[in-house]
């Protein structure tokens, strides 16, 4: 069974600094993967998946060096932007009110999500260890059941939370 478990973090203003900046540098890529995946279709028929997303990456942290995101959290967004061309032809099959996938403006941006699994040493204490960014205070008011898997960091009217999925 699967189960998420939502709390508590508080960053110090330097890592809140940087989640924040996290936010802006996603939802630009998130934005961007949209554009192509649209533009290749109107103008050559042709589809782009995730995979081929995924490989562009290397290239474009070369090119902007300013984007300091771990590779977990791009290659989450790449998922994100997948699963929303998913959903929209999976609506459409079934003849619903398909909603086509959507630019993200900063109200709507409010999450990073790492793809990848984290470390196994995921709580560390009364922390939680973000990849590129190290230890973050968490308050732990119940305890985790099962394996962490997935780390999702979303920020709700100002403060900040952690969704840890877990396996077991």
């Amino acid at each position: 069974m699967f189960r998420t478990y939502k709390y508590r973090i508080r960053p110090t203003p330097s890592q809140e600094a940087t989640l924040v900046s996290w936010l802006g540098l996603t939802r630009e890529l998130y934005n961007a993967a949209l554009q192509e995946r649209n533009e290749a279709w109107r103008k050559q028929r042709k589809s782009i998946g995730k995979y081929d997303q995924y490989r562009q990456l290397a290239s474009i942290r070369e090119i902007r060096p300013d984007i300091n995101v771990p590779i977990a959290a791009l290659r989450g967004i790449l998922g994100r932007a997948e699963n929303a061309y998913a959903d929209f032809f999976r609506r459409c099959k079934a003849g619903k009110k398909a909603g086509f996938p959507r630019f993200k403006s900063e109200k709507r941006w409010n999450s990073i999500e790492f793809a990848s699994k984290p470390a196994n040493a995921l709580i560390q204490g009364k922390h939680v260890f973000v990849p590129k960014m190290g230890l973050v205070r968490i308050s732990l008011h119940r305890p985790i059941e099962g394996t962490p898997t997935i780390l999702k960091l979303k920020r709700q009217c100002g403060k900040w939370y952690a969704m840890i999925g877990c396996d077991g």
